[in-house]
């Protein structure tokens, strides 16, 4: 094994235990998402467009769930990547950028594939709700399209020179935008400029998208070129603001 192999291998090792710790608070917190989403405004909002509340819900809180664990660890983790001069271009002994960046994605994606898979089927059993295996796979195949995207916005939140600034972004940018993404009122309630900008988010495209695949409703096969343009071209901006970063 080359010596730059060896060094990506220990950069974006696993940590089991972690992991483990990661799945006990998933389930915690998908229970939770439960019981504030379903269970209680189903005491007094029972149905939403004539569908039963645990089915609307469902895309809802599995969406926010995962995409909010998406860009916060892959924030927190690139963050202290260059924080402990891990991110050091010397370091790297020619090893292309682009694999590092890839690596920094195929780590938080192993890690958000678990999480997906958990906090569905958690919500699944609470809910009673099950629509499928095979509809649930096609779910997550496109579920994960957009967490790719949310992973790389942690990437670029995560370059930036305060910890600080992740919070602020993640609770006063990206939660409130979730929260009118079609997570709990869909967006084709608001009017004019509004219902079209909310539409063209890409919290939108996963929630809604996500909740047309899980009720066999019109799906608009758009959504997927959509999120893999919005993936190209961020990846494309992030890798080089990510390199500059490695360069200082």
């Amino acid at each position: 094994m080359s010596l730059s192999n060896l060094m990506i291998k220990n950069e974006f090792r696993f940590n089991s235990g972690k992991i483990v710790l990661g799945i006990i608070f998933n389930i915690i917190g998908t229970g939770l998402m439960y019981l504030v989403f379903v269970y209680s405004l189903n005491k007094i909002l029972p149905r939403i467009d004539y569908i039963n509340l645990d089915k609307f819900m469902f895309s809802s809180i599995i969406g926010w769930l995962n995409a909010m664990l998406a860009v916060g660890l892959t924030s927190n983790y690139v963050f202290r990547y260059f924080k402990d001069s891990r991110g050091d271009y010397q370091r790297l002994a020619g090893t292309p950028i682009s694999r590092v960046y890839i690596g920094f994605l195929a780590r938080s994606l192993v890690v958000l594939i678990i999480h997906l898979i958990v906090s569905s089927l958690v919500l699944a059993a609470l809910a009673r709700y099950f629509q499928g295996f095979e509809q649930l796979l096609i779910f997550w195949a496109y579920a994960l399209l957009a967490l790719i995207f949310f992973i790389q916005v942690g990437i670029v939140i995560g370059m930036g020179r305060d910890q600080r600034t992740q919070f602020y972004w993640i609770f006063l940018i990206i939660l409130p935008l979730f929260l009118m993404s079609g997570m709990i009122i869909p967006t084709h309630y608001y009017e004019g400029y509004l219902r079209h900008i909310l539409m063209a988010f890409p919290s939108t495209v996963l929630i809604e998208g996500g909740r047309s695949i899980l009720l066999k409703q019109p799906f608009n096969i758009l959504n997927i070129l959509y999120l893999l343009g919005l993936n190209i071209f961020l990846f494309i901006g992030a890798l080089y603001f990510f390199k500059r970063k490695l360069q200082r």
